[in-house]
């Protein structure tokens, strides 16, 4: 079995070479609210804002009445006072009499915030590139956005917080193919949703470590009084196996722990906070423009693929790397960019060598 990950806005999508399932029918002849007409609310104004968008491109000269519409009126940064300004100061400093406050740059009024641009506390209008980690893709304040979040269905749902992985909702089936698996890469049939990118990173993770054991035990099923299941209690072997996931110079995954240990872009993530002392490898640094440096590129590329089967090789009888974890773009790592010759051949050697790979795409901006 090959199995591949894509962490995509907190969730995992899965490709997966195994018996097929067809898919059951989710109707019935009941129904209870749910997202199914905020889905298709949002995708019609998806749709036509690109279009509108793409219109207006076309135009020869740049029509500034459009992007003044698109932004609530605002056409551009208006700044008051420094940032952060005295009331964000202010703001920070009652914060911090209980919660942690160092990584917060100033405080945000939302209600005044539009489009592309951001309203500080202070009254300062900043064009924001942030956009709250790259998830806010139309902006903030799309009234197509707030019509559709303003539903009974979407009210109803975030009121009783339903367990997806328990009890989900009657055509929750209808979501998740109306949603992700309506974009999903090709050939990554499965999705499993989660709360942020770090949540669907470590389920990858854990999910590739499990397929791992399971295949060394020819899928055979553990039993509740096996050695395996009563040495997992305790944090030791055969239950707790030595095992591996091999990451990448730059690589940023998240910040829970599993996730650290395979985050490499920056030391002040980690100082501090036990380490699982799993190995890495180096990404790729291409010299440009590309049309000029093909040939030392490739060079680059191949040192990089023997480096990470030797990392592997040298794993082998310690703690055998189950999983490799890659973005497709870096962006905490510098905005570095890995070859199709570089992916299609670590993919090669993870097949090679039977682990997962798990194509990560945390954090990234496309």
């Amino acid at each position: 079995m090959y199995l591949r990950g894509f962490s995509l806005g907190g969730s995992t999508l899965w490709r997966v070479k195994t018996r097929h399932f067809p898919r059951k029918s989710s109707r019935s002849s009941s129904s209870i609210a749910t997202h199914q007409s905020v889905n298709k609310t949002l995708t019609r104004s998806v749709v036509a804002l690109q279009q509108e968008i793409l219109a207006h491109r076309s135009s020869p000269q740049l029509d500034w009445q459009y992007l003044n519409d698109l932004n609530g009126g605002q056409l551009g940064p208006s700044m008051k006072t420094e940032v952060p300004g005295p009331n964000s100061r202010l703001l920070m400093k009652d914060l911090g009499q209980f919660h942690q406050n160092s990584s917060i740059a100033f405080f945000i009024d939302y209600e005044k915030s539009q489009g592309n641009f951001v309203s500080d506390a202070d009254g300062n209008v900043l064009l924001d590139l942030f956009q709250q980690i790259g998830s806010l893709p139309l902006g903030y304040n799309h009234p197509s956005l707030l019509k559709a979040v303003e539903s009974p269905a979407t009210k109803l749902f975030l009121a009783t917080r339903p367990a997806l992985g328990v009890t989900p909702p009657m055509d929750y089936i209808d979501q998740l193919h109306s949603t992700l698996i309506s974009v999903a890469p090709s050939k990554l049939h499965y999705v499993q949703p989660k709360m942020c990118g770090t949540c669907a990173n470590e389920n990858a993770l854990k999910t590739a470590f499990i397929w791992y054991r399971n295949k060394e035990r020819g899928w055979k099923q553990v039993q509740t009084d096996s050695a395996e299941m009563m040495s997992a209690y305790n944090n030791q072997e055969p239950g707790i196996p030595k095992l591996s996931a091999l990451s990448f110079t730059g690589g940023f995954h998240g910040r829970s722990i599993g996730c650290l240990s395979v985050t490499n872009s920056k030391p002040i993530y980690k100082l501090d906070v036990p380490m699982l002392n799993w190995p890495r490898a180096t990404f790729p640094e291409y010299k440009y423009p590309l049309e000029h440096y093909e040939a030392e590129n490739l060079a680059e590329d191949s040192r990089c693929l023997e480096e990470v089967e030797e990392t592997i090789y040298q794993h082998l009888h310690t703690a055998p790397v189950a999983a490799v974890i890659v973005e497709p773009i870096q962006s905490e790592g510098g905005d570095k960019h890995g070859s199709p010759y570089f992916f299609k051949g670590l993919q090669h050697l993870c097949k090679k060598a039977r682990e997962t790979l798990c194509n990560n795409a945390c954090y990234k901006d496309f």
